[in-house]
């Protein structure tokens, strides 16, 4: 189901955004993926050469898109 509903988004992001890319903002979107999904759609992201904005928690996402040789910019906030 959650593989649906990634694709889903990104379908409809890609129909509303046609005259003008914008990013896609994805929030923790990928917390149940197993370790062979996660790769497969970071491999697919890294792809699309549109920017994507990913929040998350988890670490295995960055680790991931290092081994996958996928670029990337790391922001990290700090909280009190």
């Amino acid at each position: 189901m959650e593989q649906i509903y990634f694709a889903l988004r990104m379908s409809l992001g890609e129909l509303f955004s046609r005259e003008e890319e914008m990013p896609f903002l994805l929030d923790e979107t990928f917390a149940r993926y197993d370790e062979k999904r996660i790769r497969r759609v970071l491999q697919w992201i890294g792809r699309q050469g549109r920017q994507m904005i990913l929040f998350t928690c988890q670490k295995r996402e960055m680790e991931y898109l290092e081994e996958l040789g996928i670029p990337y910019e790391k922001i990290e906030l700090e909280g009190n």
